[in-house]
């Protein structure tokens, strides 16, 4: 019976295979003008190597949202969003420093390709741009597809690295339950979705660090599906949290299950392991929720990559139990690694820890207060008890204090206050540089 199941998974991924490719080569053969487009993402890099990420699809004439859209429109745009038809097997050439690549998409349209620049990168400059073109076959009637991949490179005024959960943390998503993240997924936009209170202020506090010139990349990781890119970026652009935003999402596709994500396992921890190796002489600050699995993930980035981490932000969204022990398990982590949990439901305690760090300018924590000043008039709920503070005056005393039940005191007598936890040593010895 296993052997038949198996062959059955495999065949119908074949099949699966053949659909998507005869579907590609329709679209190919009747497609006029406009019929087809790279959708180049934004990618990431170094002075060694450049990443390169997009996806060849059939265009269906997708528009960025707008403010009086109705939801039949709304509907209409996911509509085709989920439907894209993807162009399996495009081939493409990616051009840089003078030098022609060949790439060639996958099965659902993907294409990835690391560019190691031949020469140096010029200095001061936090942007690389790779034209993008398609080459045949093509409909004679279609004239040339082109696009240009932003590829962000951290330059002398980058002190450190920010990556930051999408989903329940930086902007209002249900992600925790199916159907609140369904229904704001097909009947909203870019304009409907709404971030947490202090989100934008606070990364954008980040992204220019103590200085106010400083230029920190921000990275954001969604559980969401490469289908959803321009209803984030547009959010992140329209809400002033990043003016050129860099977004992983993740693929869906045909697997042995079935139609459903194709990189589950590992997604996020792959992403940040990916970008620490990238920039090894830069320190990270990394930013989730309590609502899914962020605990979990980061505690498994600390302790691969001890003293790379200069702090963790969770934003606490949910009290079930299985979630307050994985909050709790981080925590002791943070504490063995000397470095710092802030725990809180809003940005403004995240804010505050990060100019006493010297990581933001102390000004901002203001600005971080009005946006959460405007929700709390509004009626929304907010932390403004003073912070539960663990800790001691180094990473071992802190470990020790945690081990005493501290932790466990302090997050409980939190939970009842709704106020913010604040796991760290009296004396930060890690600032981004």
């Amino acid at each position: 019976m296993g052997r038949v199941r198996s062959f059955a998974r495999r065949a119908t991924l074949r099949v699966a295979a053949a659909v998507r490719a005869v579907r590609g080569r329709a679209t190919l053969a009747l497609g006029g003008p406009g019929s087809m487009e790279i959708v180049a993402y934004r990618g990431y890099g170094s002075p060694d190597r450049l990443h390169v990420k997009g996806r060849v699809l059939a265009d269906k004439g997708l528009r960025p949202a707008r403010a009086d859209d109705r939801l039949w429109r709304n509907l209409r745009n996911m509509r085709k969003r989920v439907l894209s038809s993807p162009i399996p097997g495009a081939r493409l050439t990616a051009t840089f420093q003078g030098r022609t690549l060949h790439v060639t998409a996958d099965d659902l349209g993907y294409f990835d390709v690391w560019i190691r620049p031949t020469e140096p990168l010029a200095p001061g400059r936090s942007w690389e741009e790779v034209p993008l073109e398609l080459l045949a076959p093509l409909d004679r009637r279609q004239g040339a597809v082109k696009a240009t991949a932003q590829v962000r490179v951290p330059g002398p005024r980058t002190r450190y690295v920010v990556v930051s959960d999408m989903d329940d943390t930086v902007v209002r998503t249900g992600a925790t339950s199916v159907l609140s993240l369904l229904r704001e997924s097909f009947t909203g936009n870019a304009y409907t979705r709404a971030p947490f209170p202090g989100v934008a202020a606070l990364y954008r506090a980040l992204r220019a660090g103590a200085t106010g010139d400083e230029e920190n990349p921000l990275l954001f990781v969604s559980r969401s599906p490469w289908n959803l890119y321009d209803l984030f970026d547009q959010f992140l652009q329209l809400h002033d949290i990043d003016e050129r935003p860099v977004i992983f999402l993740r693929r869906w596709g045909f697997t042995e299950e079935g139609l459903s994500l194709a990189d589950v396992k590992g997604h996020k921890y792959a992403l940040i392991s990916q970008m620490l190796d990238l920039h090894a002489g830069l320190p990270f600050i990394l930013v989730g929720d309590s609502g899914q699995k962020d605990p979990e993930v980061y505690r498994e980035v600390i302790r691969t990559y001890p003293g790379r981490v200069l702090a963790v932000y969770i934003r606490s969204v949910s009290r079930e139990p299985a979630r307050a022990r994985a909050v709790r398990a981080l925590a002791r982590d943070v504490a063995a690694q000397g470095s710092t949990l802030v725990l809180a439901a809003d940005s403004v305690e995240m804010a505050r820890h990060a100019a006493r760090s010297g990581w933001i300018d102390p000004a901002a924590v203001s600005a971080v207060a009005g946006e959460r000043a405007i929700e709390r008039d509004a009626g929304v709920r907010v932390d403004e008890r003073p912070a539960r503070r663990v800790g001691g005056a180094d990473a071992a005393e802190t470990v020790a204090a945690v081990s005493r039940g501290a932790l466990d005191r302090a997050l409980d007598a939190a939970e009842e206050e709704r106020a913010p936890v604040v796991v760290e040593s009296e004396r930060p010895d890690r600032r981004g540089r």
